[in-house]
């Protein structure tokens, strides 16, 4: 059993894996959301080889049973409390969502760098409350899809 995973470096956790029952839990959502780069990563990664034909090579995984169970009700507040709510716009930890999904990505060279003022991002103003949701969430996205 490894608990928060993703707390974690992913080369210790795939050395852990082996030919044995392995459970591994991570948060990967609100403040306590640490499991990004597992559920980003690891998890694809196992997916993947699960799927894959054994080759019977010393060291890999592949042929291995691969399950994925999800815990998608809160455990803190009860169905559709409403201070969750609040407490995720608040903080904004609801970042799935925030995301639009363009069609296509602008080139480097097309894109632009902006000041944004302080206190026209806190102002509370709606238009600042989505600017701000969508820059936590491109933060958040793609804090595990960089790698030094």
């Amino acid at each position: 059993v490894i608990d928060e995973a993703a707390a974690i470096p992913l080369p210790v956790v795939k050395s852990l894996l082996g030919p044995y029952l392995v459970f591994m839990s991570s948060t990967v959502s609100g403040y306590e959301g640490t499991g990004r780069s597992l559920s980003l990563k690891l998890l694809q990664q196992l997916d993947e080889q699960s799927r894959a034909p054994a080759t019977g090579i010393e060291g890999s995984l592949s042929g291995f049973l691969f399950k994925k169970i999800e815990l998608n009700e809160s455990i803190r507040y009860g169905s559709g409390d409403p201070i969750e709510s609040w407490l995720n716009d608040l903080l904004c930890l609801d970042v799935a969502t925030s995301l639009p999904n363009p069609a296509s990505h602008p080139l480097p060279s097309q894109c632009e760098l902006y000041y944004v003022n302080r206190d026209t991002l806190f102002s509370f103003h709606k238009d600042s409350e989505l600017f701000l949701q969508r820059m936590m969430a491109l933060c958040v996205s793609s804090h595990y899809k960089n790698s030094p």
